[in-house]
């Protein structure tokens, strides 16, 4: 009978991606900033330099002061993508081009429906 040999785990730490999860103001300008632009948390942590989606909620529920700062960035990038979204509705499109024009502009308004779903003047942009 042959002898099976145990695998042996290393002590040392693994390696992680080279993702900041230590929080600094500046970190948090950056991430609200974005936000606040219209791009969606996940986007935003997957640029260089970036800390992991979880650890920026993380951040949100474990600090006072980015929770704030982010559920205002976030407010403001909602308005943004529905006035993007009601700017490309009302420019004029090509008529080959309507049917995608259309998609885009229902896209983000269940998008921004679903981020401010009581927000009473988002949810009545036209249809």
């Amino acid at each position: 009978m042959a002898k099976t040999s145990k695998k042996t785990r290393s002590t040392e730490p693994k390696k992680r991606n080279s993702r900041p999860s230590i929080y600094s103001a500046e970190l948090a300008d950056r991430i609200c900033a974005e936000l606040s632009a219209g791009r969606s948390l996940r986007s935003i942590c997957q640029d260089e330099g970036m800390p992991d989606r979880d650890t920026v909620m993380r951040w949100a529920v474990d600090r006072a002061d980015f929770h704030g700062r982010y559920a205002r960035a976030r407010d403001v990038g909602i308005d943004t993508i529905a006035e993007l979204a009601v700017d490309e509705a009302t420019s004029n499109v090509a008529y080959e081009d309507v049917a995608a024009a259309r998609l885009k502009f229902d896209a983000r308004r269940w998008y921004v429906g679903k981020l401010a779903p009581n927000d009473t003047a988002i949810r009545s942009l036209p249809s």
